[in-house]
Order: C-alpha cells, then structure tokens, then sequence
C-alpha cells in the first residue's frame, strides 16, 4: 500500500492447540485465515482479517441473489445448445426409423425367448411329476 502502513501477518504457536472454527469463512488466527494487523505511520495497529478490500475497509456481509446461480446456468446451457450440432429433418426422420425397427426386432427377439423359456420350464416341470 502506498499509504505508509506496514502489513504483519501473525501465526502464533497457540493455534496449534486452539480449537478451529466449524465455519471455515470466519476470519482470525487460524492456519486458513491468520490475524492481519496493518501498522499505522504513528505506530498504532489495526487488526483486521484477510477479508478486506484494499486493507482499508471490511467487506460486508451482503446477501446475495438467490437466483444468479439459476441464471448462469441457464446461460451457459444456452451457449452449450447453440454448439451443438442438430440433425436435419430428414436424417431425423431415418434415424427415428432405425430406432423403432431396432425396438420391433428387439421386441420380437425377447418374446419369442421369454416364450422358449417358458416351454422348457413347463416342460421339465411336467417331467419331475412323472410325465402324467
């Protein structure tokens, strides 16, 4: 800073064995946040936490919009969107084609399985109780 103040950052031996807080944005004498203590040019100290803006004046705890987070999504869900690259009608129409025909083959392949299956379970089953 230009102002003629000195900046000291304290960590002391004692924060090793004091007890941390929960709240990892509370400021003071930790390992994650230390005291900060700002040397005025008369000799006297200001104590004041790594949140600060221009070591001058603390930042305040503003409340923030609720639904910026919603916003920003949304826009770079649309930007992502625009990126992309979409089929044409006609390329979808072939591929919504090649979709249910897979489906109807597939259909027809689990059905005939499921009634083999069944068959063969009947048929032993009439077997084990003595084929009467």
């Amino acid at each position: 800073m230009g102002d003629g103040r000195r900046t000291i950052s304290i960590r002391g031996v004692v924060q090793l064995v004091e007890q941390r807080s929960p709240k990892p944005s509370v400021g003071g004498s930790s390992p994650s946040s230390p005291v900060v203590l700002f040397i005025e040019p008369n000799g006297s100290a200001i104590k004041l936490s790594k949140k600060t803006v221009d070591g001058d004046e603390c930042r305040k705890n503003t409340m923030t919009n609720p639904f910026r987070k919603v916003r920003e999504f949304y826009h770079e869900m649309m930007v992502e969107l625009k990126k992309a690259s979409w089929p044409t009608r006609q390329e979808l129409r072939s591929y919504t084609l090649v979709v249910f025909v897979a489906i109807t083959l597939l259909g027809i392949y689990v059905s005939l399985a499921d009634f083999a299956i069944y068959n063969v379970v009947d048929l032993l089953t009439w077997l084990v109780k003595g084929g009467k």
